[in-house]
Formats: structure tokens, sequence, C-alpha cells
């Protein structure tokens, strides 16, 4: 609503510079930059505190509308969640690389569930597991389906016999290394 673009603006101001040292700060942990580090840290907390006084200032005012005051009491309600970052600066603010990697999957969906079958869809969901999991180890999916499937040729057509052959969180160091890409994942 135009009434409150101003109000709406200035918030919108606040997480944006929060945003930003947020950014660094994320950096200089994973970069282990430990004078960076030192002057970002109390820098966030201290925007995240002046957020709350300017939230509780403002709900206490009276001075909002309905729609401003619904969308500080929601993020009063949320506080918590809205700032895990603070004390875990290896969590991001947002949760944009997790939607973006769930993407493929939402623009896809009439693909793989569109037929009403659901055992397509069940299908889809382990693969999008399996390759999930690959990718977070680090593994080439290429080579370890290959493998898997060779094996399961060798079976005759069925499962492999040991399974544990395939589960990366139960290899040894050395198995690991010979299973990690060595170029990015497709």
């Amino acid at each position: 609503h135009p009434r409150w673009a101003k109000w709406a603006g200035q918030w919108v101001e606040r997480i944006d510079r929060l945003f930003t040292d947020n950014g660094q700060r994320r950096q200089a942990y994973f970069e282990q930059q430990a004078q960076s580090l030192a002057v970002l840290e109390p820098e966030v907390r201290r925007q995240v505190q002046e957020m709350k006084q300017t939230l509780e200032g403002e709900l206490v005012g009276g001075q909002l509308g309905q729609e401003p005051r619904k969308v500080l009491e929601s993020m009063r309600r949320h506080w918590p969640g809205l700032t895990v970052f603070v004390d875990h600066p290896a969590v991001p603010m947002d949760n944009n690389a997790a939607e973006r990697a769930n993407r493929p999957v939402a623009v896809a969906r009439k693909n793989y569930y569109g037929s009403g079958a659901v055992w397509s869809g069940e299908l889809a969901c382990a693969c999008f597991t399996i390759l999930a999991t690959l990718r977070q180890q680090g593994i080439c999916p290429r080579r370890y389906l290959q493998a898997y499937l060779e094996a399961c040729a060798r079976a005759g057509g069925r499962v492999p016999v040991c399974l544990e052959a395939f589960l990366p969180w139960k290899w040894s160091a050395e198995q690991r290394a010979n299973w990690k890409a060595s170029e990015h994942p497709p």
C-alpha cells in the first residue's frame, strides 16, 4: 500500500545492510579470516539487536496500520528462526540455495508424475535422493551408477548381495577418495 511504502522501504534497507554484512561475515568465517570476523561478528549482532528493538518499539508505538502490524507480529513470532544465523555463521540468512536445488523437481513435476502413476513420482523421489547424497559426498554420479548397475547385471539383474559397497557413509577414507568426482558432477 502506498501509505506504508516509506516504512517498508526502511525495513528493506535494514535487511539489505544485514544481508551484506552477514555475507561478508560468512565469507570471513568460511575463509577463517579471524580479524575480519572479529569486526563483522559484533556488527551483525548489533544490527539484529537494533532490528529487534525497532520491531518492538513500532508494535508498542500504536502508529501502525493493520498490514504492517501483521508483518511485524509475524516477524516477532518467527524471530528465533529468523535469527538462527546470528549464532551459527554457517547457516545462511535465507533458503535460496535450497530453493534453487528444488527448482528442477518443481519445474519438471508434471513429467515425473503427470501420468498419474504413483510409482513414477516415487521413482523420481528415490533418484533425486540418491543424486543429492552423491553430490553431498562429492561422488561422481555417472561412475557410481555405472558401478551399481554393473553389479546388478553381475547379480543376474537383481540387487547386489553386498549393498554396503554402495553406501558412501560406510566407506573408508581410501574408498571415498577413489569415488570422488574429478570434475563437477553433471
